[in-house]
């Protein structure tokens, strides 16, 4: 489900990779994001609890990729700014 609504939030997400895995008592989830423009986002989280391991890797996830996307739009904004300071004759 986490997957589903990381893909309808993010329109350019090609696919997600979930690798689970147990060793002793720690489940270790990692989530591998493959989007557009050669994006490529890595969360990995081991908990006791295997459900709260997805969750948490799922969470980074869509965190990194919310950062990555601010500081797209963001640079974009100043490159926007420093042209029209030129167009002008600043």
């Amino acid at each position: 489900e986490k997957a589903e609504t990381f893909m309808a939030d993010f329109p350019r997400t090609e696919h997600i990779h979930v690798i689970l895995d147990h060793e002793k008592h720690l489940f270790k989830a990692e989530v591998v994001v493959q989007a557009g423009h050669h994006v490529r986002i890595e969360a990995v989280d081991e908990l006791d609890n295997m459900r709260a391991s997805i969750d948490s890797a799922m969470d980074k996830a869509v965190r990194q990729y919310r950062r990555l996307l601010d500081r797209v739009k963001d640079h974009h904004t100043a490159m926007k700014f420093e042209e029209s300071k030129r167009e002008r004759g600043e």
